[in-house]
């Protein structure tokens, strides 16, 4: 998990000082700083808006157990089982019955 993260974080600093670098070449120290900003904002952007844009990309819909009766989530008994065994495997405790799924 702080491998991918750390992934991350470098690559979007280095997108940032990308742009950064070419404002500087075309503009001088203001075109730094402007670059700069959009960059930055740029990234906060997707950081926030990254999972909408996947979903409206793949026109994704909700779903539930009346529109999908094949699908596993609209057996509330197996996804329960499935659910006790990973926490099981996690060493956490079970969650109280009724709770989650």
């Amino acid at each position: 998990m702080f491998g991918n993260w750390l992934k991350t974080t470098i690559l979007m600093a280095g997108i940032v000082a990308l742009f950064g670098v070419v404002g500087a070449a075309l503009e001088g120290a203001n075109g730094m700083l402007l670059a700069l900003v959009l960059g930055g904002a740029m990234n906060i952007f997707a950081c926030w808006f990254s999972d909408a844009m996947v979903l409206r990309t793949y026109s994704a819909q909700e779903v539930d157990a009346a529109s999908a009766p094949g699908c596993p989530w609209s057996r509330p008994k197996r996804i329960r089982r499935l659910r006790n065994g990973l926490i099981h495997i996690g060493g956490s405790p079970r969650l109280p019955p009724g709770v989650g799924c």
